[in-house]
């Protein structure tokens, strides 16, 4: 038997081969996962779905297939190395900036893109459902189904109007409206509740949710940020004196689907639980979902004798302490001097 004998110098030459093929390999593979996704396509950022149930190897297949990687087996044996086996479900944005290896770390931690969805305030419950109906991320959803909708959102108030608080949500492509429902819902239920535990109390409302249908009812007379109070003061001094509120918005909302858009004397005198001509108190349910502003509005009314008020044609009204100044103030705006563009709200 022959033993091979290496000197010093042959196996520092040895060593140093090893050594340059490491760092070669160690260079090839980090050129490689860092590349740029993008190099080369004409696009400035894409979205990157990755699905229930996909692995290592559909997120690579994926990426081949939109020829945005050349090297798969590289790449696969890149993300067994590191640990890259959890993935989490979503739509993650690829940019220029992105490699393979960020976008695996973005897919690991879970930082999916955050999409915005925005309810006016103002808006009816079938506003709301509209609008989801109408975005392309919900649009599939059944929504036919009201009360199971309502079950899985966790609302237990009976009818929804005005319980959903009215701004932007952001959710993944992984929400269901069910999930922002909720979210609308406690947030509202928490300003209701906070809103309420320091009202004055020297109000006619008798419970939180009289101040919801009054807060939904200002939040239709106006959209003019400096009204509300004057609005609430009419109204909440209305309700002390035993006066029937009067308001065309409950009226309008009674009528449903059957309103064209012209508020006649025949809709004032007919009849429903919304009237707020022909009916004592408050309507029974809100009328919309309203905004902070209103609610705090409902509360807080300003300290006065008004209990009538006209629109001017400019998104503002003129508030009079009797029928008589009343009178006067819809000769003024709405008969002899009404505005040619006349406007129910400001902007």
């Amino acid at each position: 038997m022959f033993l091979l004998r290496f000197s010093k110098k042959s196996y520092a030459i040895i060593g140093g081969t090893i050594l340059l093929c490491c760092v070669f390999i160690f260079h090839s593979l980090s050129t490689i996962v860092s590349s740029k996704l993008l190099d080369g396509v004409n696009k400035g950022e894409l979205v990157f779905e990755v699905e229930k149930g996909d692995t290592l190897s559909d997120i690579i297949d994926d990426l081949q297939n939109n020829e945005l990687i050349s090297n798969p087996l590289i790449l696969f044996f890149y993300g067994r190395f590191t640990n890259s086996q959890v993935l989490k479900v979503g739509d993650y944005l690829v940019t220029e900036d992105d490699s393979f290896a960020t976008l695996l770390r973005k897919i690991r931690k879970g930082d999916v893109i955050n999409y915005a969805i925005t309810f006016i305030e103002g808006w009816t419950f079938e506003q709301w459902l509209d609008h989801f109906s109408s975005n392309s991320h919900f649009r599939n959803f059944d929504f036919s189904d009201v009360d199971a909708l309502l079950d899985r959102t966790g609302f237990d108030k009976g009818d929804p109007e005005g319980w959903f608080f009215p701004d932007t949500y952001y959710y993944t492509s992984t929400s269901k409206p069910s999930d922002i429902l909720k979210t609308a819902f406690l947030k509202m239920k928490r300003i209701l509740k906070n809103t309420w535990n320091s009202r004055n109390f020297d109000l006619s409302l008798k419970s939180d949710y009289d101040l919801l249908i009054l807060a939904s009812i200002i939040e239709k007379e106006t959209g003019f940020a400096g009204e509300q109070r004057l609005i609430s003061a009419v109204f909440n001094n209305r309700l002390k004196l035993g006066m029937r509120l009067q308001t065309d918005p409950t009226v309008i909302y009674g009528l449903g689907e059957s309103f064209d858009g012209n508020l006649t004397k025949r809709h004032l005198k007919h009849k429903t639980p919304y009237n707020t001509y022909r009916i004592d108190g408050l309507p029974p349910t809100p009328i919309c979902m309203p905004s902070e502003k209103s609610i705090l509005a409902a509360v807080n009314p300003e300290h006065n004798e008004a209990l009538y008020f006209v629109a001017k044609g400019d998104g503002t009204h003129e508030f009079s302490n009797n029928l008589e100044d009343h009178q006067r103030a819809v000769k003024e705006y709405q008969i002899f001097n009404r505005k040619k563009e006349y406007k129910t709200s400001p902007n």
